[in-house]
């Protein structure tokens, strides 16, 4: 298991503001490559990972190239393990069906596409709906569109969400015409689903590209149309109200340009959505690439950021995919060259207090030229996989999929950064660190070196910013939970920790600084813990009569 440490702000935020939310977060991600999925019987050509999506502890990932007509391979969790449980194909599968170039999987249901399918007319394209139970899948669905077409390529793009299921038809008669596209909205269950409306864009045109992606969130659907245009892209936002749909909005960028293709990607998580331009220039024929953040206001959305790698380079293609999942955004770049040509590469931001901010880049352990990394993108949780379309895995440019996993290790009681005017005596301390010292060096600095939090069930926490002389005792303190009420005043530092608290290592500092690693096996199951360093605070007291501080916390997720 490959694992890197990185620095991440405010991932932690979403679940631990609601428990205490007087308290600030900013917070560290370890990010490993868990593993890499692969095809049962590679061949060439296969594009295996050209599209993947993950709910929980089940990954499908589809080949639309495979010599049957196309597959999806779907791979379950078992502990730190991903096993690949089966290869669906469907029922009447044909050559040239393309079945698995989209997926969608939420919980015991998976959505494929097969825009290829010749059911009703030559490539007019059909869905096909798989359901779990125990763990034998079904095909318990296939659906179709109610006026399907000839070359209406329906199935290009799925997403599900409850029980919604949106698929598009890129070559489908719209509002402009033939091959405008459309979108066709299903709702039901298990065998029975009914067509509950065909959108398209009110100002579309043939070849705008509309529907190359879809996305679905609850009532909220987008469309990408990334030919609008000359190329420069739009998105379109349809809302539903009862069960009526609506177009609510046209995305377009304050800097849109010829050739950007805003709109390539386009994902939805509550009340934000992501689209990717991969063309935008950054510079004369530098097609770096970028992502636009969008957000609601009142009754339409409007434009929060626009996001750029810190790195890029000419051609990385930055937003050829997009996946949101809350305060997480990744972003594809395919092209991205960093470790050989066109290997690619992921970006992952994270938006805090309202600004969105680059906080690491996810790269294959093992890439290789051409292999476009980064194509395609699934994040549920702190799971995530990556599409690599053409790595050669046993085949010429077959492909592969890499399951990563982010660690949360939030911060919290950073007493430092103002959030906290309580320290005793008012003694704040520097930002991100616990109540200052009482010799003026500022806080002692906890933070997670090493967490290892499946497989060895270990941790390693660091403190900093001890008085370098005195060898202060410290002690490590865990809580099952922050507390309740508010910080509470302990010496000369807060205690966020709430009771019961456990007592896990005792050391001295050394130069400053203080390490502990500890083991899990201990603790009460699965879930986030809480953490401080509780030190002796000599040779002097700021805070008498008390003679000790703490550090500020961080949470492990486990």
């Amino acid at each position: 298991m490959r694992r890197t440490l990185i620095r991440l702000a405010c991932l932690g935020a979403a679940s631990l503001a609601s428990t205490q939310a007087a308290l600030a977060f900013e917070g560290t991600v370890l990010a490993s490559e868990v593993t890499k999925l692969t095809a049962q019987s590679p061949a060439d050509f296969d594009r295996f990972s050209e599209s993947v999506a993950i709910s929980g502890a089940t990954a499908v990932v589809g080949m639309s190239g495979a010599g049957t007509g196309g597959a999806v391979s779907v791979f379950v969790r078992s502990g730190t393990t991903w096993i690949q449980d089966v290869e669906l194909v469907p029922l009447d599968n044909q050559p040239g069906d393309a079945f698995g170039r989209s997926v969608a999987l939420e919980g015991d249901r998976l959505v494929v596409g097969a825009y290829g399918d010749d059911g009703a007319a030559a490539s007019s394209g059909s869905v096909y709906v798989f359901e779990r139970s125990g763990s034998s899948w079904s095909q318990v669905a296939k659906l179709v569109a109610s006026d399907a077409s000839l070359n209406a390529f329906f199935g290009l793009a799925v997403d599900l969400s409850g029980d919604t299921i949106a698929a598009t038809a890129g070559g489908a008669t719209g509002l402009g015409g033939a091959g405008a596209g459309a979108v066709y909205v299903f709702t039901g269950g298990g065998a029975s689903w009914t067509e509950q409306a065909k959108l398209s864009a009110s100002d579309g045109a043939p070849n705008d590209g509309f529907g190359v992606e879809v996305a679905l969130d609850g009532d909220v659907l987008v469309l990408g149309a990334a030919e609008e245009n000359s190329l420069t892209g739009a998105a379109y936002v349809f809302e539903r109200s009862g069960t009526t749909w609506g177009e609510t909005v046209k995305l377009t960028v304050s800097d849109a340009a010829f050739f950007n293709r805003f709109g390539e990607s386009v994902t939805v998580s509550g009340d934000r959505i992501a689209c990717g331009a991969p063309g935008y220039v950054h510079g004369v024929g530098n097609t770096q690439g970028s992502a636009y953040v969008f957000q609601p206001s009142g009754t339409t959305w409007v434009e929060q950021a626009r996001l750029e790698a810190s790195d890029g380079t000419f051609d990385d293609r930055l937003g050829e995919a997009v996946e949101l999942d809350g305060d997480v955004l990744l972003i594809g770049a395919a092209e991205d060259s960093h470790a050989v040509l066109s290997a690619g590469s992921v970006y992952v931001f994270v938006q805090e207090n309202g600004t969105w901010s680059e906080r690491a880049q996810l790269l294959a352990s093992d890439p290789g030229p051409q292999d476009l990394f980064g194509g395609t993108l699934a994040l549920d949780g702190r799971y995530a996989v990556i599409g690599s379309l053409n790595a050669d895995e046993g085949a010429s440019d077959n492909g592969a999929a890499y399951v990563f996993e982010l660690v949360v290790a939030g911060s919290f009681c950073d007493a430092g950064d103002g959030a906290l005017a309580s320290c005793p005596c008012g003694n704040v301390g520097a930002p991100g660190a616990g109540c200052d010292l009482q010799q003026g060096t500022g806080g002692i600095e906890l933070d997670v070196l090493a967490q290892e939090s499946a497989l060895l069930n270990r941790a390693t926490l660091s403190g900093s910013g001890y008085p370098p002389t005195g060898s202060p005792t410290t002690l490590v303190i865990r809580g099952t939970e922050l507390d309740p009420a508010a910080p509470v005043v302990f010496g000369d530092g807060l205690r966020c920790v709430g009771t019961p608290l456990v007592r896990l290592a005792a050391t001295f500092a050394s130069g400053g600084v203080s390490t502990h690693t500890f083991g899990h096996g201990t603790m009460a199951g699965a879930g986030t813990f809480y953490y401080q360093l509780w030190a002796r605070n000599t040779p002097a007291m700021f805070c008498t009569p008390e003679a000790f501080n703490l550090s500020n916390g961080r949470a492990l997720t486990w």
